[in-house]
């Protein structure tokens, strides 16, 4: 280890330091916690019978409480400040569905637990058997294992994939965890019930205990001690690096070894209430995010259901990017307000949007999609109506849900009974940009001049229908898939 004998030797009187000495040892060390979380700190070591402790676990203490060091979906929420009656009404709603689905009322609410609410109150409403593998539901002395790059490679996601994929360590593994959003702690803290780490067994550049509070390279995973030499086989056949560094313990402790020493021992209960002293009452500027959050979803929605796909059939992902060029409080609010509006449109449509929440020190980005059929349909190679259907919209331009709703039954009704010929999703387009796109590979749209401003401005979630039958909605032009464009007069 790099520490010196110096830093490795006890802080005498620690869990009773006055406050006065605990800044001046928070200043020697460099520590970025408040006066407060350190105070935490010294009563839990206080009440462990006066236990002592070393620099460098306070160092991986203040990583673990630092926010910056947080990961972003671990951010607690202490309330939230907005001046939008519909965003209040829908974050009432958040606590009161988390509450029926077992989360403690004296646990905070972080932006990870808002984010996976709609798939795991829709799979309690359901009674759905899905999890999702946790370490937790491993066996006793389950190993863990660092798996990362042997050198520097671009094709190591792709070993990885084909390594973990191999059916000798699939079926075995119980557990994966990208470290590049989290530490090794942070997810042993996640997944874990109890764990035991020799740091010794770590790469070098991680052999710092405090280190392993940040966020590091490669994949962590957790599968039977009994697996461990297939797995080491093939991860040397393919240049990936295999480090096996502990085992789940279920002792509710993470003990951290180097080598035969026992560098501390620590309550797991405590780890956690640690990373949670720092709750937030976050700041919500204006109510953008959530509006583009719930857009986003209805044109990712819109998008499957004009692939063919049945509302029950719909799977959303999305990845939520958030940022820090405001306050803490400012950006994460936007964030949550974000969440909020994947709830709310979730909820409303009773479809699961599966999100990731991760940290971008530049801007805040959301990106939503939906798990797509293999083919969409072509052109018809007939004469078509094409019918732009669109549903109302709010005074903030966003989609009218119960509208919304009624307008994919009607047309996933039509298109179950045979009678439309395609059907497009409107995104970012105007209706005229979308209809030029559709020919560029020959046939002409003739347009209705009645609709000619009307093409010309965006519809979040609206289609465009391919039709022999007369639709409700507004017909915008007929497609001559036989005229070529250079012949065509399309005025």
């Amino acid at each position: 280890m790099q520490e010196t004998q110096q830093e490795l030797s006890l802080i005498a009187n620690f869990g009773s330091l006055p406050k006065e000495s605990l800044n001046m040892l928070a200043q020697n060390l460099g520590l970025r916690m408040s006066t407060a979380e350190l105070t935490y700190c010294a009563r839990n070591y206080n009440s462990k019978d006066g236990k002592d402790v070393t620099a460098p676990v306070l160092r991986m203490l203040d990583a673990l409480a630092c926010p910056e060091c947080i990961e972003s979906g671990k951010i607690a929420a202490r309330e939230m400040l907005t001046d939008s009656g519909e965003i209040a009404e829908t974050y009432r709603d958040v606590i009161q569905k988390l509450r029926a689905i077992g989360h403690p009322s004296d646990k905070p609410i972080t932006l990870e637990d808002i984010a996976k609410l709609p798939v795991r109150y829709l799979q309690a409403l359901g009674g759905s058997k899905e999890q999702t593998p946790t370490i937790a539901q491993a066996e006793y002395a389950d190993a863990l294992v660092l798996l990362c790059a042997a050198d520097a490679d671009e094709a190591f996601d792709a070993s990885i994939a084909s390594l973990l994929s191999d059916e000798q360590i699939s079926r075995f593994l119980h557990c994966k965890a990208d470290l590049s959003y989290a530490g090794i702690l942070q997810n042993v803290l996640t997944l874990c019930s109890g764990a035991v780490i020799n740091v010794a067994r770590l790469p070098e550049a991680l052999q710092n205990v405090e280190l392993l509070a940040l966020p590091a390279g490669g994949l962590m995973i957790a599968l039977p001690q009994s697996i461990l030499p297939t797995l080491q086989q093939k991860a040397e056949e393919m240049g990936i690096a295999c480090c096996y560094f502990g085992v789940v313990d279920h002792a509710g402790a993470l003990t951290l070894k180097f080598g035969a020493e026992s560098l501390v021992s620590l309550d797991f209960n405590y780890l956690k209430s640690l990373c949670f002293i720092r709750s937030y009452a976050l700041q919500l500027q204006t109510d953008t995010p959530f509006t583009l959050a719930m857009t986003s979803a209805a044109k990712a929605y819109c998008k499957a259901i004009a692939a063919g796909l049945a509302p029950q059939e719909i799977r959303l992902r999305a990845n939520l990017r958030t940022s820090a060029q405001k306050p803490l409080s400012c950006s994460y609010g936007d964030a949550l307000a974000a969440l909020l509006g994947l709830y709310r449109f979730a909820m409303e449509f009773s479809v699961r949007i599966e999100t990731h929440v991760a940290f971008d020190a530049e801007h805040m980005e959301l990106t939503v999609a939906a798990d797509m059929p293999a083919e969409t349909a072509p052109l018809p190679r007939e004469q078509s109506r094409v019918y732009l259907l669109y549903p109302q919209y709010d005074k903030q331009g966003l989609p009218v849900m119960e509208d919304l709703r009624k307008l994919t039954a009607y047309l996933h009704g039509h298109a179950r009974a045979g009678k439309l010929q395609a059907v497009f999703a409107i995104g970012e387009k105007t209706p005229a940009e979308l209809l030029e796109q559709l020919t560029e590979g020959g046939g002409c749209m003739i347009k209705n001049e009645d609709f000619s401003q009307a093409l010309d401005r965006t519809y979040p979630a609206a289609f465009l229908v391919l039709t022999k039958e007369r639709l409700q909605g507004d017909l915008i032009a007929l497609f001559a898939p036989s005229v070529k464009r250079e012949d065509a007069d399309c005025r």
